[in-house]
């Protein structure tokens, strides 16, 4: 899929979930390092769409899952939700391991392509 195609997609999933009331828990992985913050396209939306998630987003140390980081899970957790919808910038990695966990630990889940 197209770079331009995926941004505008999680642009869209975004300003939908705030539109709708759907609250947010954003994650990045070693922001410092190589996989670094968010889609350099995103920063700027993500901080106008929805600030608070953006401001208080989980930033976890490199592991894949990020349901097995705690400071995720908890954020998740105190949504007070057994419904998920989960998307992440590769289904394969980013989103496939925590769907799987969270839904070992009874959530629904629903995946989000292509953003």
């Amino acid at each position: 899929m197209p770079h331009d195609v995926i941004v505008q997609n999680t642009r869209t999933l975004a300003r939908t979930a705030k539109e709708a009331g759907v609250p947010l828990v954003l994650t990045s992985s070693t922001e410092t390092q190589f996989q670094g913050l968010l889609l350099d396209e995103l920063l700027d939306d993500l901080q106008t769409i929805a600030p608070e998630a953006y401001e208080q987003r989980v930033k976890r140390p490199g592991m894949v899952n990020c349901w097995e980081y705690e400071d995720y899970k908890q954020a998740v957790e105190a949504m007070g939700r057994k419904k998920l919808i989960m998307a992440g910038l590769t289904n394969d990695v980013c989103i496939v391991y925590p769907a799987i966990s969270a839904v070992e630990d009874v959530y629904g889940v629903q995946m989000v392509v292509g953003c």
